[in-house]
């Protein structure tokens, strides 16, 4: 699981923004989801379930304590900021009546592109800002541009 709790990096950080940011975040509410993994690791919680939680913390809010989702902004780092915008783009895509999609997402260096689609092509963005971002020679299988 991702820990949510206030002492963790994303409860932390959530709880930054809502210090540092109030005229903009009034509150946070950080839910657990059950976090993938795969080769070399043994494999665990296969996507879609961290989808399902997120859509059930969503669900939570929206329909339970009633919030309007137009003044929700879906937030995540890493692998968060992607189950932010699969959260999101769900919402979107499938229209729901009783779960429209949130009013904005705050992604943070969001893990969108591990199958490495553009990995080798000299016009991709990986190459184009490889002097300003930083993406490890483990992840691009030693290309460099």
């Amino acid at each position: 699981m991702s820990s949510a709790a206030p002492k963790s990096m994303h409860g932390g950080f959530m709880s930054e923004l809502v210090n540092q940011y109030p005229h903009i975040f009034t509150r946070a509410f950080c839910s657990e989801y059950r976090v993938c993994s795969s080769e070399p690791y043994p494999a665990t919680c296969a996507f879609p379930a961290p989808l399902l939680d997120a859509l059930t913390g969503y669900h939570y809010l929206v329909t339970e304590l009633g919030f309007s989702p137009q003044n929700i902004i879906v937030a995540g780092d890493s692998a968060g900021g992607h189950l932010a915008l699969s959260l999101t783009r769900y919402l979107v895509t499938t229209k729901l009546s009783l779960l429209p999609p949130p009013g904005s997402c705050l992604l943070v260096s969001p893990t969108l592109d591990w199958g490495l689609t553009h990995n080798g092509t000299p016009s991709s963005t990986m190459a184009l800002n490889r002097h300003t971002d930083y993406v490890s020679t483990i992840m691009c299988n030693g290309y460099s541009a």
